[in-house]
């Protein structure tokens, strides 16, 4: 046993895992000690307006990010050597990513005063908007090619640390509901700004001249990206917009608090991903068979890790109701269960498309994506009338299962094509 336990610990993804976990645990739980506090002090209506705001800021996030946090991560990892690649890839992401926020400002604000209830909200909703500024500002992407996931994370400890310590600090009642998107945005601006000017300063990188070429041309390529990842988030935001026309904002509060603390799982999955996507873009320059050895691998890690959270997940709603009454409520004991199952779910399709994407089928991917968002959405208008929250979280998990089973039946035949 103790040898097992010694060559687990030497692997060196999962001491990256252990090490990173660790900082981007303590990076959310910080903000997630807030969210009692905010439910308790703001009610369930102002936390329902955050996270709806939120939710459609989302969209605008993964607009500006143009699936870019992919793309260049690949082409960081393929040209870290190269000083001068680096900087036209620097430089013109960039500056497209510039170019983005321009058109999303437009399109934002046409959103907002397009629909009554936003409108009358709309100072609310402008000052939620510049968490989508802070993440084009922050480079991840480039963090992610050098496989520099510390000092990314330590950038983000840090401004969710100064979010926190001013939600204790500023917010007190209801009159203080506009300080929650005021505070979210400056801090998540100034966190951009912080690891721009590192990634800066630590490669010695520097703005070259902006390039057509290059500029529509990451458009161009990150496309697909784009449309796959703004899948991903009409899967995950969707929801919540949609319930808040069926059901009275103190519910879509407590279903906001429910998908807060499944966040938590949600980003677990997400940094093993971002752990392992290097590689594996360096295991598909050797072969396949190379890249399925380290996803089964990540699998024996994994699976029996998001088991243990599916177990964490059925009990915590009565674990709630005993200890925490204050912030219980019966629609969180369903919507839990539902989901319990769902950060496997979530690991399970992200080691499948990594594959697809290693291997450069962003069309493919992007199509499975569009696929699944358009069942999203046809599963919630069916479901969420009928079962209400509990409709909205099953939408979510069977979409979920659907694109494990098209992920693997794609990967299925990439095997025989690379057989034959």
């Amino acid at each position: 046993m103790k040898d097992q336990l010694r060559k687990i610990g030497s692997n060196p993804l999962v001491r990256n895992f252990a090490s990173v976990g660790f900082i981007q645990g303590l990076s959310l739980l910080l903000p997630l000690l807030t969210i009692p506090y905010l439910l308790t002090t703001l009610g369930a209506e102002g936390f329902a307006l955050v996270n709806i705001a939120l939710a459609v800021v989302t969209y605008f996030v993964v607009f500006t990010d143009y699936g870019f946090n992919l793309m260049g991560t690949r082409l960081v990892a393929l040209h870290k050597a190269d000083k001068d690649k680096l900087n036209n890839i620097f430089s013109n992401m960039l500056y497209a990513q510039l170019l983005l926020v321009v058109i999303a400002v437009a399109l934002f604000s046409a959103i907002v005063f397009a629909y009554p209830a936003y409108r009358q909200n709309s100072q609310f909703f402008f000052a939620t908007f510049g968490v989508a500024i802070g993440s084009t500002l922050l480079p991840t992407w480039f963090f992610q090619g050098f496989q520099k996931f510390n000092h990314m994370h330590f950038i983000l400890l840090g401004y969710r640390a100064i979010y926190t310590v001013g939600i204790f600090v500023l917010i007190h009642s209801s009159d203080d509901l506009i300080l929650v998107p005021i505070l979210n945005s400056a801090t998540s601006i100034l966190g951009g700004l912080v690891g721009l000017i590192w990634v800066m300063t630590r490669y010695g990188l520097r703005f070259t001249g902006w390039s057509n070429r290059s500029v529509f041309g990451f458009l161009k390529e990150g496309w697909n990206l784009f449309t796959s990842a703004l899948a991903v988030t009409s899967i995950q935001q969707l929801p919540i917009i949609i319930l808040s026309f069926f059901v009275n904002t103190t519910l879509v509060g407590y279903y906001a608090f429910a998908e807060k603390i499944l966040l938590l799982f949600r980003v677990m999955v997400q940094l093993i991903s971002t752990l392992i996507y290097p590689r594996v873009i360096a295991a598909s320059q050797v072969s396949l068979a190379e890249v399925k050895k380290l996803i089964s691998k990540v699998n024996r890690f994994g699976i029996p890790l998001l088991g243990l959270v599916a177990i964490l997940l059925l009990v915590l709603p009565t674990a709630f109701q005993h200890f925490l009454p204050a912030y219980y409520n019966p629609s969180m004991d369903y919507i839990l269960r539902i989901w319990s199952l769902l950060p496997l779910a979530l690991f399970l399709k992200i080691t499948s498309q990594q594959i697809l994407l290693a291997y450069d089928y962003t069309k493919t991917f992007a199509r499975y994506m569009i696929l699944g968002a358009v069942l999203n959405l046809l599963l919630l208008l069916l479901l969420t009338p009928w079962l209400q929250y509990s409709g909205a979280a099953l939408a979510v998990l069977l979409t979920e299962v659907f694109l494990i089973f098209a992920f693997r039946v794609k990967n299925r035949s990439l095997s025989q094509n690379t057989a034959s």
